[in-house]
């Protein structure tokens, strides 16, 4: 795969991915399996009482057809915000994207995002993304992969994540829509996560305009945090620590600290989000806006050396629009 340069990236190919995910599962912890059995759990209540939502980062923006199309567009959000975690430096993304969408309902789809911050401007991350959607008259359910490189520099909360693997399972209930996906994250260890939605939509000005107000909740674990406290943490870089996989750290010194996150490995509700996705739809125009409220709860213990503290989470308010145009 070409890779931009000199911008490095830390990340692994499609086709290695898909080898780690392979031996990793087969040492998949007690708790992924703890993982597996609540998804395939919740799966089973949604199909009790039948029927399915789409995935909450296209949150009903598919277009049923029987035609292969493809979409470009660009993206901008003010902040990157992870299970209510983030860093304590802003990390605000202008991100183009291309995406072919096949009639059979797999899809491809690759994303480059640009950080615009104030003291940095840099490609911080590329993605790409491929699965398969399947959207029936109340029922919606799929399966996604997405492989992750991220600039060597990047101080995203998700950077230590290289892979991702998902299934989601949607019903429509006509009063609400309801969603449960479940899914499992690599860096140098793996985590599980669990997320839960409800949502409801509703269209204005003869349907051109659709607006989804959703609550959700998500569960995991946070192995890649603790990775990320231990090498990219601006907040902890900033102590005078040398460290980062990428050779350099924010200090002035070589110190070296030793630094993890207590219960890492422990399955536990990460937060509450309250979002309104909204779009206008202007022929194959389309034109987004999502804010989204953020409510972290279960504060980790993060020990530096000796010294061990609680971390602050606050509430956190972060929004994306964006425009794309289907053809």
């Amino acid at each position: 795969m070409v890779r931009q340069s000199p911008v490095e990236y830390r990340g692994i190919a499609t086709f290695s991915s898909i080898n780690t995910v392979i031996k990793r599962l087969i040492n998949i912890p007690v708790i992924m399996n703890k993982v597996l059995l609540l998804c395939v759990f919740l799966a089973s209540l949604s199909s009790l009482n039948a029927q399915d939502n789409l995935p909450a980062d296209s949150i009903n923006t598919q277009i049923n057809t029987k035609k292969s199309y493809g979409v470009i567009g660009i993206n901008y959000s003010n902040d990157w915000v992870y299970m209510g975690r983030k860093d304590s430096i802003k990390v605000p993304y202008i991100t183009p994207r291309a995406s072919y969408y096949h009639k059979s309902g797999i899809y491809i789809s690759t994303s480059l995002a640009y950080l615009v911050a104030e003291s940095s401007n840099r490609v911080d991350l590329v993605a790409i993304r491929t699965g398969y959607d399947y959207f029936g008259k109340r029922i919606s359910t799929g399966v996604s992969v997405v492989d992750y490189f991220y600039n060597k520099d990047s101080y995203n909360v998700q950077s230590e994540m290289t892979f991702y693997t998902s299934a989601y399972l949607g019903y429509d209930f006509d009063v609400f829509e309801a969603e449960v996906s479940g899914g499992f994250g690599f860096s140098d260890n793996t985590d599980g996560f669990v997320n839960t939605e409800l949502n409801r939509s509703f269209y204005l000005i003869n349907s051109n305009l659709k607006i989804v107000p959703s609550v959700r909740a998500n569960w995991g674990t946070q192995q890649y945090y603790d990775e990320y406290y231990s090498t990219r943490s601006s907040s902890v870089m900033g102590m005078g620590s040398g460290r980062g996989k990428g050779g350099s750290g924010g200090g002035t010194t070589d110190e070296i600290m030793t630094v993890f996150i207590d219960e890492s490995t422990k399955f536990q509700l990460l937060d509450y989000e309250l979002a309104v996705f909204m779009v206008y739809y202007i022929n194959n125009l389309r034109i987004s806006f999502m804010p989204t409220y953020a409510i972290p709860v279960n504060p980790s213990k993060v020990t530096i050396d000796q010294d061990t503290f609680t971390e602050e989470l606050d509430n956190v308010f972060f929004w994306s629009a964006g425009i794309s145009y289907r053809f």
